[in-house]
């Protein structure tokens, strides 16, 4: 019954987020901390939520009209450094490069949600729904 019920809250979300991508950058974020998988028993726990959502941003993305204009201040530029420093010094490692390759992997899909957060997330209300993601995501598990 919770899996039917969750397919369902998913499907709605979804379709949502494909109009209004802050609304699918806030979900990729909620089910990134949530992780829903750990929740279902059925047949819903094998789709990947996260790649499904954040698969939905940048397609919301790609498709939205009325993109905001990107102003690329300090923060970006730093966040672009650090993410360069890290990929040389991940090509440069002495240890196993298997293993420093999937650390690297997991460090562009966050590096990757905050390039979505800062191109999407301009307004008061879009902040205050990813606030409230975060908020519920977290709160739920304490």
């Amino acid at each position: 019954m919770r899996d039917i019920v969750f397919i369902i809250f998913f499907v709605i979300i979804l379709l949502i987020s494909f109009r209004k991508p802050f609304i699918a950058v806030s979900i990729w974020l909620w089910s990134g901390l949530f992780v829903p998988v750990y929740w279902l028993y059925g047949f819903a726990e094998a789709i990947r939520y996260n790649v499904v959502f954040a698969a939905s941003a940048m397609i919301a993305y790609a498709f939205f009209n009325n993109k905001p204009p990107l102003k690329l201040d300090a923060l970006f530029y730093l966040v672009l450094l650090f993410f360069l420093h890290t990929t040389i010094t991940t090509n440069n490692t002495l240890i196993f490069p298997a293993v420093s390759w999937i650390i690297w992997e997991n460090f562009f899909k966050v590096i990757l949600l905050f390039l979505f957060i800062y191109l999407i997330i301009r307004k008061q209300n879009h902040f205050s729904l990813m606030i409230w993601s975060i908020g519920l995501s977290i709160g739920f598990l304490v």
